[in-house]
């Protein structure tokens, strides 16, 4: 991530409790859909961390959830062959830990979401309005009314005022009424032909999470597919976290192996999140068989994205790693 429900269901489509997450982007913050899960299935929520979860304490959740970590730490093993690859980043490891504790002062400044990559503040409403005007876009009203064609700079303003009026609760009904049209209509360009995929992630995501508008999880579901196949990585992202947890509203039962196909696809692409969870599969056997090397560099190429829970697992693997082998008198002097 990267809280689909403060009402924090449990989905229990392994032995282990769901409250993991898919902190996506930079810094710990939030993706769509990442409330369900912070903890990983070996360190579950305690009382403080879900008391703020239900109340919608976001950032304090996230600061609840660093203290517990702490002191939940999990030995994974270290096998050959994840000592082969973690050895690989033993050159840059102490300038490389030395960037991530600078980062922790950094990360509580950062927007709740990862996603969409601009978060506007509800102060800034007048100003994309004026970005509008400036492109000779038309207007939100007309955008809403439909019949109108718009520029790829046109439908990236559109996108940015949406965003500012749906997730800062100013107008959510026209927030989505706008992602709605943006993902319908076909732009001048002609990659555009068959809407805007962003914006088709953006309606699942609202519809989904029920922001400022009915909850809806069928239909946010039907547009998260809609985005994943016109191309959105976001969009195979949120998908694979759809069948990670389960949508019981939307009759979607939790599919391991679904996810970590879209877990793999995003990745692919360099999703952070979808980098983390990947690697978090791999460790785990989740929906794949176990392949804890291969989940390294996954780790390593997420950690330096930002994500803190990947930053948080390789320097416990690294911790780990350096205290076996040096019982072993192998590690490298």
């Amino acid at each position: 991530s990267q809280l689909h429900s403060s009402a924090l269901p449990i989905y229990s489509c392994t032995p282990s409790v769901r409250f993991r997450r898919l902190t996506n982007g930079r810094a710990a913050r939030l993706t769509p859909l990442s409330c369900r899960m912070l903890l990983s299935r070996r360190c579950l929520a305690s009382p403080r961390v879900l008391s703020a979860l239900a109340a919608g304490a976001f950032g304090v959740a996230c600061s609840a959830f660093a203290h517990e970590r702490a002191h939940c730490q999990t030995k994974r093993g270290v096998s050959p062959a994840v000592h082969a690859e973690l050895e690989k980043l033993r050159p840059g490891e102490a300038a490389m830990r030395r960037k991530w504790e600078e980062d922790e002062d950094k990360w509580h400044k950062l927007p709740p979401r990862a996603w969409p990559p601009y978060y506007p503040s509800a102060d800034e409403v007048a100003m994309l309005r004026q970005r509008l005007v400036e492109h000779t876009c038309p207007s939100a009203e007309e955008i809403v009314a439909g019949g109108v064609i718009l520029s790829k700079e046109c439908i990236s303003c559109a996108f940015d005022l949406a965003t500012c009026l749906t997730f800062n609760g100013l107008d959510a009904d026209r927030g989505l009424r706008m992602y709605i049209k943006l993902a319908l209509d076909k732009g001048k360009d002609a990659s555009d032909a068959d809407g805007d995929a962003e914006s088709m992630v953006a309606v699942g995501v609202v519809l989904l999470e029920g922001l400022g508008v009915p909850r809806d999880e069928a239909e946010g579901l039907r547009w998260l597919r809609r985005g994943a196949a016109a191309g959105s990585v976001q969009g195979e992202y949120e998908l694979a976290v759809a069948y990670y947890t389960g949508l019981d509203e939307a009759g979607l039962e939790c599919d391991e192996a679904q996810a970590f196909k879209y877990f793999e696809s995003a990745a692919s692409r360099m999703h952070t999140g979808a980098l983390f969870m990947l690697a978090d599969c791999l460790i785990e056997g989740t929906g794949c068989e176990k392949d804890p090397a291969r989940a390294v560099p996954l780790l390593h190429a997420a950690a330096i994205r930002g994500h803190r829970l990947a930053r948080a697992y390789l320097r416990e693997w690294l911790d780990e790693d350096a205290e076996t082998f040096n019982k072993l008198g192998l590690l490298r002097k």
